[in-house]
Parts: structure tokens; C-alpha cells; sequence
């Protein structure tokens, strides 16, 4: 499957274009696997939309026939993408995304060995039970612990507290053969899925126009370090804006938890109190709580 991305582009009359399909991408490498290929889209990372997800999600439905299935997407989005399939498929089968940082004419391109090293990934036994996987640049990494830390860099993907595996001499080699089990939001309906959540991002003297809040469904909010928001702003929201939407607390951080009752006691009750959430968003940054969020409000 492919929705587009830089993988698949290269400049026509100075301008970035896609230009290849998931068959012509493919083309280039050598495998041992019988290849359908489905374009879900044609578009970049940014374009993207929690429709494509679901799009993916029933063509896996609709193939259940298949050993394995690889996604060829854009990488600005990809750890999104990657985080909100995780959330919909369940880990039956192996499914590997990939993509490239550089375009198909750039000197350098990384898209042909992303491709060649994600399909030895499907291919391997182990990956049918890890959920989705990504691989880029040599590394396999986990979806829900994926971060795309540079905006341009071909190591720009790094996973905490590692990379689950990695390609070794051509071929997969796991370093880990499970990962912990956590909830997903299997049942989501696509036709609900019009709702509006927004992140609001913690700051040194904050301010929130709550006026947006009339037209939202659902709030994130990327707290500082371990979920810690402005005494200010939870008096503003609580109680007149947690009892009309559900609101999420996250640390703004890339990792970690959004609240530590072990170091600063009460943080979790000082805002479950109030209405806010916390529990089932504990490891989530900002983008995944949001994709989540926007799931079970579908649901």
C-alpha cells in the first residue's frame, strides 16, 4: 500500500511531484514475495487525514488472505500514521511502514533500502506479533515509541528506549521478540470520526483563548515537564470546560509520563479531580493522545 510521501517524489519543472507508484517503487527490489500493490492516495505527509487510516485499515480487512502488509507513506506524518494504525489494527500479522527523508532524485535517496529492508522485516516470523513496525535507515523501531526528532536528517527516527531490532547483513535481526500490551481503540467508526481535537501547548506565562473551545470536541494539552499546567489555566477550564469536553493532560516532552505520583505527590489527583484526564494517556506525547482522543471519540 502507498499513500504517497518524499519516497516517491522528485522535482518536475522545479516543483516536488509524485511520480512513482507503489509498483514502480517496487520494482527496483529484489524479493522473494508475491507483491499486491494498492495506492491508497497519492499525496504528502502532510496531506494526509485519520480517513487514510481507516482507508489502510479496511484493505487489511478486506486481505486477510495476505502473510503480511507493507505501507508506504510520508515521513512527516509518519510517526502519526504509525501510532493511529497501531491504535486501529490489531498485532495478528506483520505490518511494516517505511518511507525516505530524501526524494527519489536527491543524491543519497534512502527509498530503495527502506523498501528492500522493510519487506526482510514482514518476512521475518517474529514481527507478526509486535503490531506495527517501522523501518528506516537500517533500524526497526516500535510505533507507539517512535519520535521523529529532526526535521531533515536521514536519522531522524529514534524510538525509546531503542530500536526493537535492526537490518544485519540484509536481513532482520530482533533484539526483543514482544513488547508490553496496552490498549487499543479497535472499534472506532469511520463515519464518527469528524470530531475536533486541538493540542494547546504549556509556555512561561500562558494564555488560552477559550473561545476556540466552543467549537472543539476534545482537548490535548502538552503540559510542562511531567503534565504540570499554569494553576491559571486549570481554574479557567475547570470546571466550566472539563464538564462540557473531555481534556487530556501530556508532558510537552518528546518521552515520559504525564504525571509522577512517586516524586510530586498528588499530581494525578490534583487534576483528575477537576476533570481532566490522565489515566490511558500516560505514555503518550501530544500527537498520539490527540489521535487517540479523536479514536475513542469515534467510538
Amino acid at each position: 500500500m502507498m499513500t504517497g510521501g518524499t519516497i516517491s517524489q522528485k522535482a518536475v519543472d522545479g516543483k516536488m511531484q509524485i511520480v512513482f507508484s507503489s509498483e514502480e517503487l517496487l520494482s527496483r527490489i529484489s524479493t522473494s514475495a508475491e507483491l499486491t500493490f494498492i495506492d491508497v492516495a497519492k499525496v504528502s505527509g502532510a496531506e494526509l487525514q485519520l480517513q487514510h487510516l481507516f482507508d489502510i485499515k479496511n484493505i487489511v480487512k478486506n486481505h486477510d488472505d495476505f502473510d503480511g502488509y507493507l505501507l508506504i507513506t510520508g515521513t512527516d506524518s509518519l510517526e502519526e500514521i504509525a501510532f493511529g494504525l497501531d491504535q486501529l489494527i490489531p498485532p495478528e500479522k506483520s505490518f511494516v511502514i517505511t518511507g525516505a527523508v530524501k526524494p527519489a532524485d536527491a543524491m543519497g535517496y534512502d527509498g530503495e533500502a527502506n523498501l528492500h529492508d522493510a519487506l526482510k522485516v514482514i518476512q521475518s516470523p517474529i514481527s507478526t506479533k509486535l503490531g506495527i513496525l517501522v523501518t528506516i535507515n537500517e533500524d526497526i523501531h516500535v510505533a507507539r515509541y517512535l519520535r521523529k526528532q529532526d526535521s531533515s536528517l536521514i536519522g531522524t527516527f529514534k524510538s525509546h528506549p531503542g530500536p526493537i531490532g535492526q537490518i544485519r547483513r540484509g536481513e532482520a535481526v530482533f533484539y526483543y521478540t514482544s513488547v508490553p500490551s496496552y490498549q487499543r481503540t479497535l472499534n472506532s467508526d469511520k463515519n464518527l470520526i469528524n470530531n475536533k481535537v486541538s493540542i494547546w501547548t504549556m509556555a512561561l506565562d500562558p494564555c488560552l483563548d477559550e473561545s476556540t473551545l466552543e467549537h472543539l470536541d476534545g482537548l490535548v494539552i502538552a503540559g510542562m515537564g511531567t503534565g504540570s499546567v499554569a494553576n491559571s489555566i486549570v481554574d479557567q477550564l475547570s470546571p466550566k470546560w472539563t464538564s462540557k469536553i473531555p481534556i487530556v493532560i501530556t508532558s510537552r516532552c518528546q518521552v515520559g509520563l504525564n504525571y509522577d505520583d512517586y516524586y510530586y505527590k498528588g499530581s494525578l489527583q490534583k487534576y483528575e479531580e477537576k476533570g481532566f484526564r490522565i489515566i490511558g494517556y500516560e505514555e503518550l506525547n501530544p500527537l498520539q493522545a490527540r489521535i487517540k482522543l479523536m479514536l475513542e471519540l469515534a467510538t
